[in-house]
């Protein structure tokens, strides 16, 4: 399968596309073949290797992208074949207050492979069902653009992250 990494030139123009297989899944995990994804901001800042953004050379970046779960592990049991999925963009974060060890292993980011690739492995609890009204493209910009909104809107109403 295609994939884009990150080349030590730390650049877009520089992303190197190169062929990539994936392991045989763990009993937890799913294998979605991508759809469509989208940029944002910290996409760019991981590619350029800006300041604490900057990821190892190999990387595999960006942090929004949506598919179709084409095979899962013999334990998953909140996706099935076929669902419409987005990765999560904090994936351990899934309750309570958000600390340094919930921001670990963000999509794209120095410590995990991101979504630009033709298929990605994600453990089960690391997606969300995206709804049947929204296109691929349209569900693909709300990752990151979705969290950012949810942060705001808790800081100004003061409302403790739970």
């Amino acid at each position: 399968m295609k994939a884009y990494q990150i080349s030590e030139n730390y650049s877009i123009e520089t992303l190197k596309q190169v062929e990539k297989s994936y392991t045989k899944l763990l009993p937890n995990e799913i294998l979605v073949q991508i759809k469509a994804v989208s940029l944002n901001y910290r996409d760019l800042l991981v590619i350029k290797g800006t300041d604490k953004w900057k990821p190892p050379v190999g990387r595999i970046p960006v942090s929004d992208g949506v598919g179709i779960v084409v095979e899962i592990g013999n334990q998953v049991t909140e996706v099935a074949l076929n669902d419409r999925v987005a990765g999560l963009f904090f994936p351990n974060w899934m309750d309570g207050n958000l600390s340094a060890e919930k921001l670990l292993n963000s999509l794209g980011g120095s410590a995990s492979d991101g979504m630009l690739q033709e298929f990605v492995v994600l453990k089960e609890n690391a997606v969300i069902k995206i709804p049947d009204y929204l296109s691929y493209e349209e569900a693909a910009t709300l990752p990151c653009a979705a969290i950012t909104a949810w942060l705001q809107i808790l800081a100004k109403v003061s409302i403790p992250f739970r």
